[in-house]
């Protein structure tokens, strides 16, 4: 249920119309029982009191028409007021009434709004996972076709690819291409050495096959030295990324197995 409450000045105006019926309304009451108690002499004859019924019906009628009109007078004041405030109640009815169909006007956009983000938040997030997993799976491939791109160009002579090799280094510092620069001078240095010590065929067909692919030593030497110069290269790149410790591990050991045999031709041959 509604209540509407009244302004100050309509409850003060109403209060005075209702007192003011309610006090007309007694006065009529008291006139009344004052009429049939005690009615008004209308002739006299030696001083008695003669009623005259119809003067008392005048009497009344009178009364009665005072109380109606005054209470026409009220009703039509009581109008009067109302119209007077009619435009102002209207405008306030109509401005509480589009008040209210503008907050739910503007609630219904406000749920229609979040609905709509939510569900193109929920589209953005998919189609943003959707691109990272195509992404990732990029990445793989190009670290794949990366890796075998870099075992296909060691393959070749590592004196031919000296150049290429560093440069990568400095580029990506934790490449696997240090390691196999190790390994590739030092299977090189491996010709020098046969399993048959006394094989002496064995490394004069080596040194030739140097000779025919441009080498630039035609003793174990040179290389044995390249290689220690990318082990130092990967120690300190080991030192600051934590991922080339192995690679620096792998170095040694592949430097410690053939360090006999290069003493060994040392003291033959001289440093």
């Amino acid at each position: 249920m509604k209540i509407i409450g009244l302004r100050p000045k309509t409850a003060v105006a109403t209060a005075v119309y209702y007192l003011a019926i309610l006090a007309l309304v007694t006065l009529l009451g008291v006139i009344v029982v004052k009429l049939v108690i005690w009615p008004p002499c209308s002739i006299t004859v030696r001083n008695e009191c003669v009623v005259d019924g119809w003067s008392v019906a005048g009497l009344a009628g009178a009364v009665l028409g005072v109380g109606a009109t005054v209470l026409a007078i009220l009703g039509a004041v009581s109008v009067a007021y109302w119209w007077a405030n009619l435009n102002e109640r209207v405008d306030q009815r109509v401005g509480e009434r589009v008040d209210q169909a503008l907050k739910e006007q503007e609630k219904k956009m406000s749920e229609q709004t979040t609905h709509l983000l939510e569900g193109q938040e929920q589209k953005f997030e998919e189609a943003f996972l959707r691109m990272q997993q195509k992404m990732d799976t990029l990445e793989g491939r190009l670290q794949s076709t990366k890796r075998d791109l870099i075992i296909a160009i060691t393959q070749l002579d590592p004196w031919v690819i000296e150049q290429w090799a560093s440069e990568i280094m400095f580029l990506d510092p934790s490449s696997e291409v240090g390691g196999r620069m190790v390994r590739k001078y030092l299977q090189i240095v491996d010709g020098f050495f046969p399993r048959d010590p006394h094989d002496v065929s064995a490394v004069a067909k080596h040194k030739e096959s140097l000779k025919n692919r441009s080498a630039p030593y035609q003793t174990p030497l040179g290389y044995w030295e390249h290689a220690l110069d990318w082990q130092k290269m990967i120690n300190s790149n080991s030192q600051l990324i934590p991922g080339q410790a192995m690679a620096a591990q792998f170095a040694e050991k592949e430097i410690a197995a053939r360090r006999a045999n290069i003493d060994s031709w040392k003291k033959q041959h001289g440093p």
